[in-house]
């Protein structure tokens, strides 16, 4: 870790603190937002000031994206009065790992289900309920063991998988377009996997951290996301889970409720008691309807965030100009993302719309696992190929654009070195 990394973490640090001072002084509310804008700005500020994008873009993409992106966004949801910082028990050393680390806690009850002594039905219960806690919580050990692994991925990505598509490509006959065509696409690939394994050591690290030092239950944030299915499943269920509860408590959340301040706890009773109150009135296409906009809102400002990063990773640099690092493909192609998951949200309810009032005895036999493994098989390279084809298109251009790729790349590779972890390739 570069001394220009650790100064951006002191920065942060010290608006936190301060944020921590707002939270338990002022309610949430226009007030609470304002006094924390101090704090927004210096986690945007911060890291593009102190740090050099053209020095070290690895180290610059994860203070921007981490500190201007997505602690800023758990500050916002303070403000409004949602998401993990508004715990009332946390300690001040719990808020600050909260706010700048790229952690979650585990949404998983504590206290298992009341059942009778000596019923029948209590061994199920607790058997299922300690499974649940297994499957969503993600323990010290598991953190590092995952950062292990995913370091070891890393290093196969970066210093052996990309150094052979680049020799191929290097001496393949520039006549063959088909030939090329498929080395990019393996490189491309090669580089969301590279990605994946770089972004969960970074988020395993920092559960390590967390989960070590405060022993608080974390959540998973990444859930094998090459096994997705569907968009839907990608997205909401698999890929950055941490980015994805900021977005739904600073975006998704006041869209749905129809306000960006929660209700406070005796408001709260107060309108949940009252007959015609705002909730009830709400029809179901109307809840619905908010819940297609929150979801397009989410996708445009992740959309919007991830062209922000790009401009302070390329459009800063005096050998790329602004109008040329920002060519909202990003934007294109998470923007692009909300339509599907929509349409795939629809599709399935429709079908267990279908289901529900078809007749039990007219219901087709529940399919066999094979049937099962081969179905899912098939949605899962259906949906890779998609994915695929829209990041080659969309993603993966604009970071060529400049050599983003190979910096980045080169910036991986010292720091795999420096740990020991992986080599320098020379180019044959």
């Amino acid at each position: 870790m570069s001394a220009a990394f650790a100064s951006t973490c002191a920065l942060v640090g010290g608006g936190l603190i301060y944020a921590r001072v707002v939270a338990d002084t002022v309610g949430p509310g226009t007030t609470r937002l304002l006094l924390l804008a101090p704090a927004l700005c210096v986690n945007v500020a911060a890291p593009l000031l102190v740090l050099d994008p053209d020095a070290e873009p690895l180290f610059s993409a994860i203070a921007i994206a981490n500190f201007a992106w997505w602690t800023n966004f758990k500050l916002i949801a303070l403000a409004a009065g949602r998401g993990q910082l508004t715990q009332p028990a946390l300690s001040a050393p719990t808020f600050l790992a909260l706010a700048a680390l790229p952690v979650k806690f585990a949404d998983v009850p504590r206290d298992l289900p009341r059942v009778p002594r000596g019923d029948s039905d209590r061994t199920r219960v607790e058997t299922k309920t300690k499974r649940a806690r297994r499957a969503d919580t993600h323990t010290a050990r598991d953190a590092c063991v995952g950062f292990a692994c995913k370091l070891a991925l890393l290093s196969w990505c970066v210093s052996f998988a990309l150094p052979y598509l680049e020799s191929v490509s290097h001496h393949e006959d520039s006549t063959n377009q088909t030939g090329r065509r498929l080395n990019t696409y393996a490189k491309n690939a090669t580089y969301a996997v590279a990605l994946y394994a770089c972004l969960g050591a970074l988020f395993d690290l920092g559960a390590v951290v967390a989960a070590a030092a405060f022993g608080a239950p974390l959540a998973r944030h990444f859930d094998l996301p090459f096994l997705a299915t569907s968009f839907g499943d990608f997205w909401g269920k698999r890929w950055n889970l941490v980015a994805g509860a900021s977005l739904r408590d600073a975006v998704y959340a006041p869209i749905t409720e129809g306000r960006f301040f929660r209700a406070g706890k005796a408001e709260e009773n107060e309108r949940r008691g009252l007959a015609n109150s705002a909730d009830k009135e709400l029809d179901a296409k109307t809840k619905k309807k908010r819940r297609v906009v929150g979801v397009f809102a989410c996708f445009a400002v992740s959309g919007a965030m991830h062209e922000f990063v790009l401009w302070a990773l390329e459009g800063r640099s005096s050998r790329l100009g602004t109008s040329r690092a920002i060519g909202w493909e990003w934007f294109a192609f998470f923007f692009a993302q909300a339509p599907l998951v929509s349409l795939e949200a629809a599709y399935a309810a429709r079908r267990r719309a279908r289901r529900e009032k078809t007749p039990e005895d007219a219901r087709r036999k529940p399919p066999t696992l094979a049937t099962v493994f081969v179905v899912r098989a098939a949605k899962n390279g259906a949906f890779l190929a998609a994915q695929l084809a829209l990041a080659n298109a969309l993603f993966f251009p604009p970071v060529a654009r400049n050599s983003l790729d190979a910096r980045v790349v080169a910036d991986a590779r010292k720091t795999l070195k420096t740990l020991g972890l992986g080599f320098v390739p020379t180019r044959p």
